[in-house]
């Protein structure tokens, strides 16, 4: 139990300063767990077991989405269009990001 603590600390730890890719501090962990599986008791078949999940790939599916929306240069675009829209108010600011986000949820739900 305190080999998978120490491992879920330090993935909290890599994630929150950022020290490392978000995915690779995942796929660092599930490394790390399997590899100390005299403690943890998760094998190389548990491990590899979530790749299967729809959930995990809808996860992995976003990343890749969400990076070529940014390298498209389509998220700055919009973020200049929402600050001059908004032009200082908050509600505006506010009603902008969550009309936005809301329609493309729609899409990507």
């Amino acid at each position: 139990m305190a080999v998978v603590f120490a491992i879920i600390v330090l993935a909290v730890a890599l994630f929150v300063t950022g020290w490392l890719a978000p995915d690779v501090t995942a796929l660092l962990t599930v490394v790390l767990l399997v590899v100390f599986e005299p403690w943890t008791t998760i094998g190389p078949a548990d491990g590899i077991a979530g790749f299967a999940s729809p959930a995990t790939i809808t996860v992995l599916m976003m990343f890749v989405l969400s990076e070529g929306i940014r390298r498209t240069g389509a998220v700055q675009i919009l973020a200049e269009a929402i600050a001059s829209f908004s032009a200082g108010s908050e509600r505006r600011r506010l009603g902008s990001i969550l009309g936005v986000s809301g329609i493309s949820a729609g899409f990507i739900g």
